[in-house]
């Protein structure tokens, strides 16, 4: 390997490697493997690239007879590509900067703010989780939609919602049958419960789960990490108190493309919780007053597989109206 090593840097000065999804990885074999490319790569001019899951990773390993791995702040630096709806506000300005550097890679000029219209961009930077691929891919989602719709002239919230859709029955189902460490069933299940609990008893698109509840089932929380990790949720909130009692409650977004399209309407309509917004007191009051989750004993009951989202009678649906000025002009966003 050191002789490949040299090898590479005769055609190369500097050489990369990058892993992706270390996660897969065993968890016990992580610090293994970084200690082997690290010792590899020693005096040499190479850099090691990897990407990989916070909770299921384990870069370093010491006890009295070994030390392995790679230490953060000491062997290795961590960057943080994902923002967390814990700070809604820093999300939004995040995902405005990350914008406006694709608009100018992309050549991209004007004020992009005129794209939207209404609440798209607040609903674009919700369905993305603070993802910057999930962003991406629902951003074009809405646009390729769009294109083939001949009243839309901008981005509307409609138009977030069914890209969200698309991309959780495209790609994040996808995702999950193929990057689960768990049996996807255990997980499809645990998801039909909280949606079913969401969207068909409780109306809203935030829920609270009591933090010992959890501390007491570890295998549910860690089944709640994984559909965190798969963005089937947002972790918003990692200890907060409900007005009546004084437990305190983990908080949790579904994600926009499990609730809202096709979007229901009048009493059946999913009420979107304004978490980041605080009343007189500094308190997160509409948060504070989301419905709690409480954990089941057993999940098995519970119907898996695909988690099929299905529309409402056509009768009830609305017909494709647009209040725009400029009905008469084509979706158009070069890009």
């Amino acid at each position: 390997m050191h002789h490949t090593t040299r090898s590479a840097q005769k055609v190369a000065p500097v050489v990369f490697v990058v892993l992706d999804d270390f996660y897969h990885l065993r968890i016990e074999d992580q610090s293994k493997v970084l200690d082997y490319l690290s010792r590899l790569f020693k005096n040499s001019v190479c850099y090691l690239k990897f990407s990989s899951i916070s909770h299921r990773t384990s870069l370093y390993r010491s006890d009295s007879t070994i030390i392995e791995g790679l230490q953060i702040g000491h062997d290795v630096q961590d960057i943080n590509l994902d923002r967390s709806f814990k700070s809604f506000h820093s999300v939004d300005t995040f995902l405005k900067e990350f914008r406006r550097h694709l608009c100018k890679r992309a050549g991209i000029d004007g004020d992009i703010d005129t794209l939207f219209r209404g609440e798209a961009w607040h609903q674009l930077v919700l369905a993305s989780g603070g993802v910057p691929r999930d962003f991406i891919n629902v951003l074009v989602k809405a646009i390729e939609v769009g294109r083939r719709r001949p009243d839309c002239t901008k981005l509307e919230q409609r138009l977030i919602h069914e890209a969200s859709y698309l991309y959780y029955k495209e790609t994040k189902q996808e995702d999950l049958k193929k990057d689960s460490d768990l049996e996807a069933s255990e997980l499809e299940r645990l998801l039909r419960d909280l949606r079913d609990f969401c969207v068909e008893l409780r109306r809203k698109n935030v829920f609270l789960v009591p933090v010992k509840e959890l501390e007491s089932a570890p295998d549910v929380e860690e089944n709640l990490r994984q559909l965190c990790d798969f963005r089937f949720l947002h972790e918003i909130h990692e200890n907060v108190s409900r007005a009546g009692t004084t437990d305190r409650f983990r908080a949790f977004l579904l994600d926009v493309g499990l609730y809202a399209y096709p979007q229901k309407r009048g009493a059946n309509r999913v009420q979107e919780v304004a978490f980041w917004k605080k009343g007189e007191r500094s308190r997160l009051d509409e948060l504070r007053q989301a419905p709690i989750y409480h954990l089941k004993d057993d999940y098995s009951a519970i119907k898996d597989g695909v988690l099929e989202i299905e529309s409402e009678d056509p009768s009830d649906s609305p017909k494709a109206t647009s209040s725009d000025d400029d009905d008469d002009k084509q979706f158009s966003l070069d890009v």
